[in-house]
């Protein structure tokens, strides 16, 4: 397992920086930005933490949420 601070200042960031926000990957070692691979949870999401996510991971973000209330289509 790995963890990844992507960003540590509360409750506001200053320029460049991040509000709270951590990329944990399963697996022995953790892989996003070396071979692309997104396998993990973001937690905490703070202010300006996506943009340091998808600049840690390089890759698009894709919406995974399903509303559970929503009708399947």
């Amino acid at each position: 397992m790995k963890m990844t601070v992507l960003g540590k200042y509360s409750p506001y960031p200053p320029a460049g920086g991040a509000g709270p926000g951590y990329w944990v990957e399963a697996g022995e070692s953790g892989t996003s930005g070396s071979t692309g691979s997104t396998d993990g949870i973001l937690l905490d999401c703070g202010p300006g933490v996506l943009s340091r996510f998808q600049e840690h991971v390089g890759a698009p973000i894709e919406d995974t949420y399903r509303d559970p209330f929503a009708p399947a289509f």
